[in-house]
């Protein structure tokens, strides 16, 4: 009888101190957010959460070409081209723990999603990265230091192929990814 207690027990600290760790608003009401490494800009647009890195500086300028006329972002936008589509999930599978993936999945079948905006370099690496995410109390409760993390292994890891054409641009906004929860 005490054995079976101390398991309800168990379960019942176990599943409140999940349960509270979800309901952590890290974002709400919030314009940055300041960790170690990074501060993050948070805003909101519509039905998402934008949290893109302070040291950003791409996302969003007007381009040139070397003769003074704009780059049109319809254009140039095209100009990148993912080398693996599958290697941002892979990613996300290395930053995220088993259990948060667990707990992602049990969201199946409600739209949820993280949007991976990306700045890419001439070269093809990945210079810049920006997140959108549903405003949800799941998606809220990400700690900032995982979306960090995820940053720098995107980082590391994302080649992309840029038409030679472009490169003369330095760089390019493209190449976005999206995480869909309904394929983890």
């Amino acid at each position: 009888m005490k054995r079976i207690f101390l398991i309800i027990t168990a379960l019942c600290i176990f599943t409140g101190a999940s349960l509270k760790a979800q309901t952590i608003d890290y974002y709400t009401g919030k314009t940055e957010i300041i960790g170690n490494n990074y501060t993050y800009k948070i805003s909101e647009r519509n039905t998402l959460i934008i949290l893109s890195n302070k040291k950003n500086t791409k996302f969003g300028t007007i381009q040139y070409w070397p003769n003074g006329e704009q780059a049109r972002r319809g254009e140039i936008s095209y100009a990148v081209h993912k080398t693996d589509k599958s290697m941002a999930l892979t990613v996300f599978r290395e930053v995220f723990s088993s259990d948060e993936i667990a707990t992602f999945k049990s969201f199946k079948g409600q739209g949820l999603a993280i949007g991976i905006d990306c700045i890419v370099g001439a070269n093809g690496d990945l210079l810049e990265v920006e997140y959108s995410f549903n405003i949800h109390p799941l998606l809220k409760s990400i700690n900032p230091d995982k979306f960090y993390s995820f940053e720098l292994k995107l980082k590391e890891k994302l080649k992309y192929y840029m038409e030679v054409r472009f490169r003369i641009l330095g760089y390019i906004q493209g190449g976005a990814y999206t995480i869909f929860f309904d394929e983890l």
